[in-house]
């Protein structure tokens, strides 16, 4: 922050209502609240307003101006760098990938699986998974991506990636054998 703004007046004049301290706050921050935001919904991008969620970011901080405690001696860039943080890991949640098994994405299979009834028969054990299992599966086999970056993507830990691949395969094995296939003969 500049050195012409005493950031305990300012927490104490955005506490009273005054917009010209909000304003000064935003001039200030803005940029660095954008890198937090940024960082975190950069891959969402074509899903999410990134500049709305900064411009959130700001709103909370004017309705919220009441609760900033000047005793506690908490600085403004923490007090917006952890609000920016928390509000685009908010926003991402609310936009966890949903990835929809369809007929192009089973179609692509390679050439030893181009047998209709083999297609139908995956495309119904990939269903059977839930959601998730669904999503960590397609993105392995059928889109070729490490565990760690379906970790990145899904925002799920490598380790949990790793025992829900394992789970799906299992899964889908049981499916596989419920229908009297020879799950071997598929791998």
């Amino acid at each position: 922050m500049s050195n012409c703004y005493n950031e305990t007046e300012l927490i104490s004049r955005i506490r009273k209502g005054d917009e010209s301290a909000l304003a000064i706050i935003i001039s200030e921050y803005n940029s660095y609240v954008a890198k937090i935001v940024y960082s975190i919904l950069g891959s969402y991008s074509h899903k999410v307003d990134l500049q709305g969620i900064v411009n959130q970011v700001f709103f909370t901080l004017w309705q919220k101006a009441d609760k900033i405690d000047p005793a506690k001696s908490t600085t403004i860039k923490g007090y917006l760098g952890t609000l920016a943080r928390n509000t685009a890991i908010n926003e991402k949640k609310k936009h966890k990938a949903d990835y929809q098994i369809n007929d192009e994405v089973i179609g692509e299979i390679s050439d030893n699986f181009n047998q209709i009834e083999l297609r139908l028969l995956l495309k119904d054990a990939i269903r059977s998974l839930s959601k998730e299992e669904q999503l960590i599966l397609v993105l392995f086999y059928f889109e070729n991506e490490k565990i760690s970056d379906i970790s990145r993507i899904t925002s799920i830990p490598v380790s949990t990636v790793k025992s829900k691949l394992k789970r799906s395969r299992e899964k889908m094995k049981k499916f596989l054998e419920e229908g009297g296939n020879h799950y071997e003969n598929y791998v």
